[in-house]
């Protein structure tokens, strides 16, 4: 059984609106390329052209002047396949390291949508060239409080200092930015059976989650936006390797950050410690990784905060233009939410390109299939097609009301045997509706919640045979 969802209402006008903004001419990498703004090099390209390929992946739309960007980019690297200058032995650049994740991300995105081979040898180049190279230094990375300098703008830069070999940022932590990429480009070697260089990408990555979970996140005071950045990479290679263990370490740390690092509409703090400022860029990670760790764990309070995520921090920091701005850290300074300033306003630089990505990964998680039950973890209004041409229509009064309406077309019953809706736990006197007659159902599970000590509903369901 084959889904897919296609968004309306409120959804599909945010993702248009965000496609649109990112068609505009600083987002035109044919033209705007090698925006190497503060020293990040590949990070606006990879940015920009992994929003570009998921929203047009959800919208089915191919996004303006795609190939002429595709070719700027081929041609900008070439077979060095990375970003920024030739590295130098004995040295390692936490921000180019950041930069060409975002890109490397880019090129698994675009390999696995269109099998482009350009994208394949781009991916093979950059681990060749780019990572491998740093094998042994990872686990001399500087992640304790000594000799680290907690300052930093809404664009971090680098601080002059050199530590252990490495060139520090003021985005503290963001080497591990690199985890993301690392682990999506091990994924694509994995499926295209490249058993020499899977293993010795593996190792690199498996030094990297190691130096990660020894960081004192609070002691140094890491960018949230890092932290939440390589937790999303350590959640892919639980993924593809399954490791318990590291999954009960994701969630502590994702924990510390919901407590330590996380302002009162669900946004974040820049930094551990400095309740600066928001960043989109880090709450949609956090999004992201919420949404997983519930996939893995089945624990209801991870769903939970991805809407509020969602509802919260998500809609209020996407601006009228389409784009995503910093906001102050409600809470922590100000008793009311507000943009940061009108320099970030818009922080065209990278947080509107990572609020594309946002969007179109809430689409993703709308609806879930497994054996013959459809699930509804999240809702918004559009059609979910099979198939086999069947179709589900779903027009929702949520978050503002708990109507939600679901219009079947033939929905054949060899097809889907079972409804699941996601009941959250603010949501009482949940009842079902059958061509507006009243239906009796069934708990699909209960699962237990560690941090409120009660169970919560996760599921409704509706037998239809």
């Amino acid at each position: 059984m084959k889904i897919a969802f296609s968004p309306n209402g409120d959804l599909r006008f945010r993702l248009e609106k965000s496609f649109e903004r990112l068609q505009e001419k600083e987002y035109q990498l044919h033209i705007e390329h090698q925006r190497d703004e503060g020293g990040w090099p590949g990070d606006w390209e990879g940015r920009t052209l992994l929003a570009l390929i998921e929203l047009a992946k959800t919208l089915c739309e191919k996004p303006s002047n795609f190939d002429l960007i595709l070719d700027t980019l081929f041609s900008n690297v070439g077979e060095k396949g990375y970003f920024g200058a030739e590295i130098t032995e004995g040295e390692c650049d936490e921000q180019q390291l950041s930069g060409n994740s975002w890109f490397l991300r880019s090129m698994c995105a675009l390999y696995k949508w269109t099998g482009d081979k350009r994208a394949y040898s781009t991916i093979k180049n950059l681990v060749i060239n780019l990572l491998l190279p740093m094998k042994g230094y990872y686990e001399k990375y500087p992640g304790t409080f000594l000799g680290r300098e907690q300052k930093g703008s809404a664009s971090g830069e680098l601080t002059g200092i050199i530590i252990n070999g490495w060139k520090t940022s003021t985005d503290i932590g963001c080497a591990f930015i690199m985890l993301d990429g690392a682990t999506e480009a091990l994924e694509v070697l994995v499926n295209a059976d490249d058993s020499k260089l899977t293993y010795e990408l593996e190792q690199l990555v498996l030094e990297m989650i190691d130096s990660f979970l020894k960081l004192d996140f609070l002691g140094i005071s890491a960018q949230t936006h890092a932290t939440l950045s390589g937790l999303r990479g350590i959640l892919r290679y639980i993924a593809l390797r399954g490791d318990n263990e590291l999954l009960i370490k994701v969630e502590e740390i994702f924990n510390l950050y919901t407590t330590e690092g996380m302002s009162e509409n669900y946004a974040n703090y820049n930094w551990f410690n400095r309740p600066d400022w928001t960043e989109p860029c880090a709450y949609i990670d956090s999004f992201i990784i919420a949404f997983h760790i519930w996939e893995l764990t089945g624990k209801a309070i991870y769903l939970e905060y991805a809407h509020y995520i969602y509802f919260n921090a998500m809609g209020y920091g996407q601006r009228p233009n389409g784009g995503f701005g910093c906001d102050n850290c409600v809470g922590a300074k100000d008793s009311y939410l507000k943009p940061f300033s009108k320099d970030v306003f818009e922080a065209y630089w990278c947080c509107t390109m990572r609020g594309g990505d946002g969007l179109a990964q809430a689409t993703n998680f709308t609806v879930l299939e497994t054996d013959d039950t459809i699930l509804f973890p999240f809702y918004f209004d559009g059609e979910v097609d099979f198939e086999n041409s069947d179709k589900i229509t779903i027009i929702s009064g949520y978050p503002v009301n708990g109507n939600i309406v679901l219009t079947f077309d033939k929905l054949s019953k060899p097809c889907v045997k079972t409804i699941a809706l996601y009941i959250p736990s603010w949501a009482s006197n949940a009842k079902v509706l059958l061509n507006g007659q009243r239906r009796t159902y069934k708990f699909l599970g209960r699962l237990n919640n560690s941090h409120e000590e009660q169970k919560k509903i996760i599921a409704e369901a509706i037998n239809f045979h």
